[in-house]
């Protein structure tokens, strides 16, 4: 998906840049003719305005074309860390990480599986989008739970990673690595 995204920008860019270089061609044209004159003509002025927003069209490509890779990566190496940290003997036996496409999934798991009331102001950012993800320890939830019977857990919403690199957020492409290292931080500094 993110190759094709990538793929599609650059066939805009390449056909934006060579609109560009024709209008290019025609500014040093205009400029020519009107070399004698103070102030430009209503047709340099057409021109350059142009030339303005397709320079505008190319950079709103390029950065759609950064934003297909940073999703890419966090589909790739968070889903890969995710999975590896599942697998790992030694984490897994006191931690789950899971990856849900939407926020209302996660929401769902924190109120039916960890019995947690999701109205808690500790869950506000992840329901409202800002925050990607969050780790809740065991000792976290018996607090908010004193029945809990479970690991702790790592919990993600893809929803709100992907809409937060298509708003520009920095590093919500490394939400998983960033709260795996909170998972093993808590690991090594147990007890």
């Amino acid at each position: 998906e993110a190759a094709i995204d990538i793929f599609n920008n650059e066939l805009e860019i390449v056909k934006k840049q060579k609109q560009l270089e024709k209008l290019n061609t025609e500014k040093e044209s205009l400029t020519k003719k009107n070399k004698d004159k103070k102030t430009e003509t209503q047709a340099q002025k057409d021109n350059n305005a142009k030339i303005l927003n397709i320079e505008e069209s190319i950079k709103k490509n390029r950065q759609n074309q950064t934003k297909a890779r940073k999703i890419d990566f966090y589909k790739t190496e968070g889903y890969r860390l995710a999975n590896e940290m599942n697998n790992d003997e030694n984490i897994s036996k006191n931690w789950e990480v899971n990856i849900y496409e939407n926020t209302n999934d996660g929401i769902a798991y924190i109120q039916q599986e960890l019995g947690v009331n999701i109205d808690k102001a500790m869950f506000k950012r992840f329901k409202n989008g800002t925050a990607n993800a969050f780790v809740l320890s065991r000792e976290d939830i018996l607090k908010i739970n004193p029945n809990y019977k479970g690991k702790g857990v790592v919990i993600v919403s893809n929803e709100n990673i992907v809409n937060n690199i298509n708003k520009g957020l920095r590093y919500a492409e490394n939400a998983i690595h960033h709260e795996l290292e909170h998972v093993l931080m808590d690991e090594k500094f147990k007890g």
